[in-house]
């Protein structure tokens, strides 16, 4: 959880874990449900797929700027400590 910086997001290999808020943390697939592309970037309060440049908020998964029509789909999180752990739904 340590590694998740408050207001920003990690992008892993299949899972997207942000902590939009001190404390509470949430999970997307890093498949953009754009074009299927994996999503790597991430600046600040949102992620970006490189492909095609759509944007996302980390907060909720919304789409900030497309082409994507729809938001990042929510991933299964858990947590056990200071440990986190996410998988796609």
């Amino acid at each position: 959880a340590t590694d998740v910086p408050v207001g920003s997001a990690v992008a892993l290999e299949t899972v997207i874990i942000a902590q939009p808020t001190a404390g509470h943390y949430v999970a997307y697939s890093a498949t953009c449900p754009h074009a299927g592309s994996r999503i790597t970037k991430v600046d600040g309060d949102t992620v970006q797929c490189l492909n095609h440049n759509s944007v996302f908020k980390i907060s909720d998964g919304s789409v900030v700027s497309g082409p994507a029509q729809t938001g990042l789909k929510a991933a299964t999180l858990t947590q056990n400590g200071d440990t986190l752990s996410a998988t796609e739904s």
